[in-house]
């Protein structure tokens, strides 16, 4: 088969999940708390132990922090040994290791993205290096698809999911975190989103991601994983920036999701950072709000 005949059939592919419903669920309903200040630029989350982990991005002290869940309260914080140059994710692992990504790359030119491993001291951490080959040289400020938000890791592999304001097509890659291994990530497949991924989260076989687009319209899908790629996603419209925050975080347990979001400010519009957490049971498909189009 030559290669105009798989351009066909991706074009058709990428029809179809675009022609698919998005769903309509109210996350400023299930608002459990504004958050203070200190962590006003929270930047992902993730459940470790039946704790509560996050952190703030660029321009914030390297510190992880946990929360109460009823309340959105910081309860601990861990300073960490190495710089926040733009952390964007907190993640962890099955066996309950946690993860830092100091991944950000708004202007499109570092070459320093780090992820770190951390021990079970929260002290120590060990670093592996991220690099894209393809990677243009020049400054890209945000109009590229080598920006980073969202990670889950599952046996020693990471899954990346990029942040494609260029291209719209999220770019889903696998990193192995072992010692040794190369530090280019291999792309598995793209997705077109109406949005850009900001978070994810796995829980059992489920990957749930959240994100927002241009016009602040926030959104939430979720996935399978099987055999390393994402199938039969399900996306609902959360809500706006300008209503809910910006948001930047989601983690699951077997109740529901826990969903963060930063600080948002553009004349007219002021909205504290606040955490929120959603059901399951509430995740209903009785209203379509949109085409995915």
């Amino acid at each position: 088969m030559n290669k105009k005949f798989f351009n066909i059939v991706g074009l058709l592919i990428s029809g179809i999940l675009l022609s698919q419903n998005i769903y309509n669920v109210k996350i400023k309903n299930y608002k459990i708390a504004d958050l203070s200040d200190e962590i006003k630029e929270t930047s992902g989350l993730t459940l470790v132990n039946n704790e509560l982990y996050t952190i703030n991005d660029s321009g914030n002290e390297p510190i992880l922090y946990t929360l109460n869940k009823k309340t959105g309260l910081v309860e601990k914080r861990f300073k960490m040994p190495f710089q926040n140059v733009d952390w964007e994710i907190v993640s962890s692992d099955s066996e309950g290791n946690l993860y830092i990504g100091d991944v950000g790359n708004n202007s499109g030119k570092r070459k320093d993205l780090t992820i770190y491993k951390l021990a079970e001291d929260k002290v120590n951490a060990e670093a592996f290096s991220l690099k894209y080959k393809d990677q243009p040289t020049e400054p890209l400020h945000q109009n590229h698809d080598y920006d980073l938000e969202a990670m889950i890791v599952q046996n020693k592999t990471a899954h990346l999911f990029s942040k494609s304001w260029n291209t719209g097509q999220m770019r889903h890659y696998t990193l192995i975190l072992e010692k040794g291994n190369s530090p280019y990530p291999v792309l598995v497949e793209t997705i077109k989103l109406p949005y850009v991924v900001t978070d994810a989260t796995q829980f059992k076989n489920l990957v749930w991601m959240v994100g927002y687009s241009r016009g602040a319209n926030v959104y939430l899908t979720h996935y399978s994983l099987e055999q390393g790629k994402l199938i039969n996603p399900t996306t609902w419209f959360i809500g706006m920036s300008t209503g809910i925050g910006q948001v930047e975080g989601v983690a699951a347990n077997e109740d529901g999701l826990y969903i963060s979001a930063e600080k948002f400010k553009k004349t007219p519009f002021k909205v504290d950072a606040a955490l929120y957490f959603v059901p399951y049971n509430k995740l209903n498909k009785d209203g379509i709000t949109q085409k995915s189009n």
